[in-house]
């Protein structure tokens, strides 16, 4: 059950380093084109979120390789915490 945990992470960690990459350069594609419609913003700073993201879940994937490869368990969430808007 480790071992598979352990090739998904090395799976998703893969494909997050791709995305990574790609979308840098993707972003850097954007830099001389313009979002006319929020205020001439360039599109390299909307574009940046991809990459931006996809490094946090690489790191955080990278967390869980390594906790699974040490022999720690799975973070998990208790059922009966739930998520309410009351009160709000």
């Amino acid at each position: 059950h480790r071992l598979v945990r352990a090739l998904v992470h090395l799976i998703v960690l893969t494909l997050m380093i791709v995305l990574t990459v790609q979308g840098w350069r993707f972003a850097l594609n954007g830099w001389s084109q313009v979002a006319l419609t929020i205020g001439d913003i360039s599109m390299f700073w909307i574009f940046l979120c991809m990459p931006i993201g996809a490094a946090i879940m690489a790191f955080v994937t990278l967390e869980l390789f390594l906790l699974t490869l040490l022999g720690y368990p799975e973070p998990t969430v208790a059922e009966d915490e739930t998520l309410t808007t009351q009160g709000m």
